[in-house]
């Protein structure tokens, strides 16, 4: 008698146990889902897939700006209409020649941009930049629409770039543009 009570005793708190680990971890897992699930942002003809740990932020002299705990995006939208095309044709011009034009007046300003990188069709060049006492790695890649050329910088500090820029490439393939 004695013996089937501490079995039923034990069964009752294996039983419970299981039963708290289940719903333990289907919590667990919706809630690592919505918070690291995609998420897809939309401003001005720029459309852009990131986690749900991003949140848009208004800035100043940038179209959007998508910020995380460790990464942040800015979007640039440069109208071809303000270009002088007797200097540079933005309509006749590509993306890589935009972004070889933009990397040479970045690299007079932050003397790290790299030369351009043509990635499966990605087009983009990196630059460090140094605000506050820390130093920030951002991947600056280049599209093109119909009226405008956009710029969509991805920035991390710079002690983190190499595990991030693995997902800045994956968000950097994620960006269309509707004219």
């Amino acid at each position: 008698m004695e013996k089937r009570k501490i079995a039923t005793l034990v069964g009752f708190v294996v039983g419970s146990l299981a039963l708290f680990l289940s719903i333990f971890f289907t919590v667990a897992h919706f809630t690592f889902q919505y918070y690291h699930g995609e998420k897809t942002f939309q401003k001005s003809g720029l459309s852009i897939i990131l986690t749900n740990d991003f949140k848009e932020k208004e800035v100043l002299d940038y179209t959007a700006y998508y910020s995380s705990p460790k990464m942040m995006v800015l979007t640039l939208k440069v109208e071809m209409d303000g270009f002088d095309v007797n200097k540079w044709n933005p309509y006749e011009s590509t993306c890589y020649d935009y972004a070889e034009k933009i990397s040479k007046e970045y690299r007079n300003l932050y003397p790290s941009t790299t030369e351009v990188t043509v990635n499966e069709e990605l087009i983009y060049f990196t630059f460090d930049f140094e605000q506050s006492g820390k130093t920030y790695k951002y991947l600056l890649a280049i599209y093109k629409a119909n009226d405008a050329y956009w710029q969509v910088s991805f920035g991390c500090e710079k002690r983190n770039y190499d595990t991030l820029k693995k997902d800045m490439i994956c968000y950097a393939k994620s960006v269309s543009i509707g004219d």
